[in-house]
């Protein structure tokens, strides 16, 4: 059963569903939802680890990962959508962690989604993440 607000009634194009509509299809977008929480995660992670005065150029510095998180979340039903405030509040929730504590989320949470990433490694640059 959609919930009901991913049920859009329009009088000229009739009703229109921008939600999962069986719960396979639920679980597949809360999947999707957790992977846009792991690249916040990542995100913080990448800012730690590449200081700012090591980067000559701003697109080889990180936030690849927060570029593809805000494209994907693009694409996701409004009410499973990442808002701006809960990011920024994610943010220095993780850039609060201690990094090991940190990195050890971000690659279980990269594991369980059927992703592998070898500890210490980043993302994506901001200007890889950008050409794309």
């Amino acid at each position: 059963m959609p919930h009901p607000d991913d049920i859009e009634i329009d009088y000229v194009k009739g009703v229109q569903f921008h939600g999962p509509l069986c719960e396979e299809s639920e679980a597949h977008l809360l999947s999707v939802v957790q992977y846009l929480e792991v690249l916040m995660m990542q995100d913080a992670l990448d800012r730690i680890k590449i200081k700012a005065s090591c980067i000559k150029d701003a697109n080889d510095g990180p936030g690849g990962a927060m570029v593809y998180m805000w494209f994907i979340n693009g694409f996701v039903p409004r009410h499973y959508q990442i808002t701006e405030l809960h990011a920024i509040k994610r943010h220095f929730e993780y850039r609060r962690l201690p990094i090991r504590v940190l990195e050890e989320a971000a690659l279980s949470s990269m594991e369980s989604l059927g992703f592998s990433m070898r500890r210490g490694e980043t993302y994506s640059t901001l200007g890889r993440a950008t050409r794309h």
